[in-house]
C-alpha cells in the first residue's frame, strides 16, 4: 500500500521522496498503514536508511536504531530489493 506524503530530501543523495509503501508480513496492518515516528524508511534511489521524526521530518538512524534494523528481516529484505533495483537501473543507465 503506497500513501502519498510531503515531499522530503533523501539525506544521503537528495531524491525528493513523495510517497511511502509499506512493507510488512501479511495481516500486519488491520487498516492502510501511515508513517509515524521512529518507523524506518528507505530511498528508493540509493537504498538509505532513515527514520521519522517526531515531526515526520527525515533524520539518519541512532546507533540502537542500527542495530534494531539489522536485526529486522522485513528492513534486511527491503534493502536487499531495493539494493537489487538499483543495480538493474544502473546497468540500463550504462547501456
Amino acid at each position: 500500500m503506497t500513501r502519498r506524503m510531503t515531499p522530503r530530501a533523501c539525506l544521503a543523495c537528495g531524491l525528493h521522496v513523495d510517497a511511502v509503501t509499506a512493507v510488512a508480513r501479511e495481516g500486519t496492518y488491520k487498516d492502510e498503514p501511515k508513517p509515524s515516528p521512529g518507523a524506518f524508511t528507505l530511498c528508493i534511489g540509493c537504498g538509505h536508511l532513515m527514520v521519522f521524526a517526531e515531526d515526520m521530518s527525515l533524520r539518519n538512524p541512532t546507533a540502537a536504531e542500527l542495530v534494531e534494523a539489522g536485526r529486522s528481516d522485513v528492513v534486511g529484505v527491503t534493502t536487499m530489493a531495493i539494493s537489487h533495483k538499483i543495480r538493474e537501473l544502473d546497468k540500463k543507465k550504462r547501456q
